[in-house]
């Protein structure tokens, strides 16, 4: 007997984004191996990020008088390496290249390699970057250990 579509499950896959947020005004479909704006190849998909926080990243990279671009917090920030825009099904997607990150604080954190001493300097660095943020007049949405990243060396934004 053929399978009708009333005998079609789908079951959920942990860590998968909800089809329902394919919809006007939501996600892009994005396949494994696309190709975007003709020079970015889909590798990966990851879990989303907010778009409040890729709108205080795009803000941040607009240029500022020197005083505010001397804050010792900016090389906290990471900027843009490139920003495009997609068209798509469900209107018009921003998207924004950045550095590679290696890790969030949570990962990190259950390391031997997280001595005492690396917790007080990244404490110093995520201040200083939280501070450059609100002297440019944003606040970050929601602090959480999943959303601190930790760059590849060599690579920290500049």
């Amino acid at each position: 007997m053929p399978r009708g579509e009333e005998d079609v499950q789908y079951n959920w896959i942990n860590g998968a984004e909800s089809l329902e947020k394919y919809k006007p005004g939501g996600y892009h479909p994005i396949m494994i191996g696309d190709l975007l704006n003709e020079r970015y190849c889909i590798v990966d998909k990851l879990a989303n990020w907010h778009s409040h926080e890729m709108k205080v990243l795009q803000a941040l990279s607009a240029p500022r008088p020197l005083s505010l671009s001397a804050h010792p917090g900016r090389h906290s920030i990471p900027l843009p390496l490139d920003e495009f825009e997609l068209q798509g099904p469900n209107g018009t997607h921003p998207c924004y290249t950045m550095t590679p990150a290696r890790c969030n604080l949570r990962e990190v954190s259950f390391s031997r390699l997280f001595p005492l001493e690396v917790a007080r300097v990244l404490s110093a660095c995520l201040t200083l970057g939280i501070a450059y943020m609100h002297s440019q007049g944003y606040v970050h949405g929601g602090l959480s250990y999943d959303n601190l990243r930790f760059f590849v060396t060599g690579t920290s934004p500049s």
